[in-house]
């Protein structure tokens, strides 16, 4: 049986849970509230498991939708350093991305048409164009 401090702990932290719990759907939005997982036992073992679903299940809803990789080659004759390019991308709504993805396009709750696809990959061309760089483009959920 835990001592008086750590039932304090745990409280602070089924509390604190609560809280996360409730910002999250608020921030979300009702459509996700359901895949918050809920607990009457707040024992020592449930708030850990508790915790770590919560976790899983706030970077499962904040990552999900459908996204656009772009990954970049770059070569030496074009007519921009990096730093423009990177820029020009991001004017198109792109974000920078460290590790392999160069940057993500994020789609939000729209599920894109190939349409969708095709007039972003075009108006990427048309602004890497006299760059030198040769891109991917790599659409899924």
């Amino acid at each position: 049986m835990p001592g008086w401090r750590e039932q304090e702990i745990l409280s602070i932290r089924a509390t604190e849970y609560a809280r996360m719990a409730e910002r999250l759907t608020r921030t979300l939005g009702e459509r996700v509230s359901s895949r918050i997982p809920r607990f009457e036992s707040w024992s020592g073992r449930f708030l850990c498991f508790g915790t770590i679903i919560f976790i899983k299940c706030a970077f499962s809803l904040i990552l999900m939708g459908w996204k656009t990789y772009l990954v970049m080659y770059f070569g030496t004759s074009g007519d921009f350093n990096m730093s423009e390019i990177v820029g020009k991308v991001e004017e198109l709504g792109f974000n920078s991305e460290l590790g392999p993805i160069d940057h993500v396009y994020d789609w939000e709750d729209k599920k894109p048409e190939k349409e969708d696809i095709f007039e972003l990959g075009n108006k990427l061309m048309e602004t890497l164009k006299g760059s030198g760089v040769i891109f991917n483009l790599d659409t899924h959920d």
